[in-house]
């Protein structure tokens, strides 16, 4: 079992992120392995102290051998990511992938490595993408997408659907993997009304989909293993219309590639591109209703996705409907959002209390 952990310069988060990864229960796992790939040369000294003096404070760092890449010229995220599993990964061995500033929670290795296993898959989707794919077929997520619910329960982070994030997914690298990759990133390229650096950054989301019309075999699990670490204070100090906008920009996206060959061809594809394009929409005038957002950034927003637009405009303007119940539900919003932002979800305490009160993995 192999964890890649790529990482530019969130020096603050890396420490509690290789942590969670040292601790996590992998008894039943043979030979883990972390793999840290540092993405931005001048702070490589400074990623090296960090994982010694992470790995100095956790007996369970003698169970795993931890290795360092050293990029001599950063790579866009994607390309990091990805060309760390071809680099590093050897043939048939699960991969996670784990973000820089995201936790790994203690049974978040071993259940998805039994689940992979039980299934005989070669992806394994978490919660956050399992509604698109379960067992090879189309399912729902559990509801428990209410943002109210990160403040009380954290480890449900990863259920939201507010950025793509790489852990939301797993493989065995296999032909099929490099396969569904090679698909995958051809269909990016072909998305031009997204700009050039954030085409791949939805591959997380789209190998699943692309491995499926291969055969590949594709399982979900509803066990969430993530928690979006320390980026979960970003999430719930940002104004609303900031997350609005970035599941508008996802969801946008997904409907662009459920509207291409060869996933269009899918019959249940349509269905699911009507849901993507519904939740773009409503991201959207999110943005647009939003008087708390200056107009420069309401613009540089709508700026990005005014691609979509003339793409769409038969499904767009049928879904101007949504203006009215995305308006009404603003004010609302805005209360919650003021409670929200005067706390801060992740500290060293709440870490360490992941270790105290196990809940049990289902």
């Amino acid at each position: 079992m192999l964890v890649i952990l790529p990482t530019f310069r969130r020096h603050e988060e890396l420490a509690l992120s290789v942590e969670s990864v040292l601790r996590a229960d992998v008894r039943k796992v043979e030979n883990p392995r972390l793999c840290v790939v540092s993405n931005h040369p001048p702070s490589h000294g400074k990623v090296k102290s960090i994982i010694d003096a992470a790995a100095a404070r956790c007996p369970e760092a003698d169970r795993w051998q931890i290795d360092f890449v050293y990029r001599e010229l950063t790579l866009p995220p994607a390309e990091n990511w990805y060309g760390a599993i071809t680099d590093n990964a050897h043939e048939e061995e699960i991969v996670f992938l784990h973000g820089d500033d995201d936790i790994m929670l203690p049974w978040g290795l071993e259940v998805r490595v039994r689940a992979m296993e039980s299934h005989a898959s070669e992806i394994l989707t978490s919660p956050f993408v399992s509604g698109l794919l379960y067992d090879g077929e189309y399912c729902y997520p559990p509801a428990i997408a209410e943002k109210d619910d990160v403040r009380r329960v954290p480890e449900l982070a990863d259920v939201l659907g507010c950025a793509p994030f790489i852990g939301s997914s797993c493989f065995r690298y296999t032909e099929g993997f490099r396969m569904a990759l090679k698909n995958a990133m051809q269909i990016c390229e072909g998305q031009t009304w997204i700009a050039v650096d954030d085409r791949k950054l939805f591959l997380p989301f789209y190998i699943p989909l692309v491995a499926a019309t291969l055969g590949v075999p594709v399982s979900g699990i509803d066990t969430s293993c993530v928690v979006r670490g320390t980026s979960l204070d970003e999430v719930i100090h940002a104004p609303f219309a900031c997350r609005g906008w970035n599941n508008a920009y996802l969801y946008g996206a997904v409907h662009d590639l459920l509207s291409q060959q060869p996933l269009a061809a899918f019959p249940i594809a349509a269905h699911f591109s009507r849901q993507y394009l519904q939740g773009a929409m409503k991201g959207f005038f999110t943005v647009l209703a939003d008087g708390r957002l200056t107009w420069p950034k309401r613009r540089e927003w709508l700026q990005r996705f005014a691609g979509f637009i003339p793409r769409y405009p038969r499904e767009v303007l049928g879904s101007c409907r949504l203006v009215v119940s995305e308006s009404l539900r603003l004010r609302s919003i805005r209360v919650k959002v003021k409670l929200r932002s005067q706390r801060r979800c992740l500290s060293r305490d709440w870490f360490e209390s992941l270790y105290k009160h196990q809940p049990a993995a289902s």
